[in-house]
């Protein structure tokens, strides 16, 4: 009982504290956010006459902005598009299966660009983490065939061998990697996880729809475990000026 009293008189005093600080003069009032700050003159709370304030509104977004740097040298140059950037996935969950031992499972999906400017977009992925189940069991990434056929997450090699197991990509389309050279050669994904840095997929110089392909493909482990296996991975459209 005697702690539970202490906390409470230390919340009394505490409220006490802080009733006794607000209840002084202040000179002044500033109201700000990341995209907003408004400035108000003196203000004293215990003045029992109301003021009129008159207020002006500032935008700091989307043209308006362009007034800031102006102020400090830049040069802006703009034009206003006729339609929307779009960048999508045709599939944005891929189930490959059921995960059983020496099973080869696959999967794919498309992105899509439409834009409207003749600007590059260079198109970036990233898995945030491995392969893995709940109980944190990852299935590793592919090399590939291994030997003088091993590939790593800057080059494709061939794929082909029924013993090399893992989970890798491939690309198809019109401007890739070109160690892409088939739809037999794969590459690891680069992970978050691991502190890798986003692979470059492609790159879109073009005001039409322009499309590619990826396609993943699972050879399962003889002793991998049983059961629901994810991984969360990140396609990314960057603009290229």
């Amino acid at each position: 009982m005697a702690k539970k009293f202490l906390n409470y008189l230390f919340i009394f005093i505490f409220l006490t504290t802080n009733y006794y600080l607000l209840t002084t003069t202040s000179h002044a009032l500033e109201l700000q956010s990341p995209q907003f700050k408004l400035d108000v003159g003196d203000m004293n709370i215990d003045s029992p006459t109301s003021k009129s304030v008159s207020l002006t509104a500032e935008s700091t977004l989307g043209k308006e902005a362009y007034a800031q740097f102006k102020e400090f040298g830049f040069s802006l140059i703009t034009s206003e598009p006729s339609e929307d950037f779009t960048f999508g996935l045709s599939q944005s969950n891929i189930n490959l299966g059921e995960i059983k031992g020496a099973k080869t499972l696959t999967g794919e999906t498309s992105f899509t660009i439409k834009s409207p400017n003749p600007h590059r977009f260079d198109i970036t992925m990233i898995q945030e983490y491995p392969l893995k189940n709940s109980s944190d069991k990852e299935i590793p990434p592919t090399s590939c065939n291994g030997a003088n056929q091993t590939c790593n997450k800057s080059f494709a090699k061939a794929w082909t061998s029924s013993s090399s197991f893992g989970l890798g990509y491939s690309l198809s389309g019109k401007d890739i990697p070109l160690d892409f050279i088939n739809s037999q050669y794969f590459r690891p994904l680069p992970s978050l996880e691991h502190n890798d840095l986003p692979v470059f997929l492609s790159s879109s110089q073009q005001k039409t729809n322009y499309q590619e392909k990826v396609s993943f493909k699972l050879k399962v482990p003889l002793d991998q475990p049983e059961g629901t296996y994810e991984s969360l991975i990140n396609f990314i459209a960057v603009p290229i000026y």
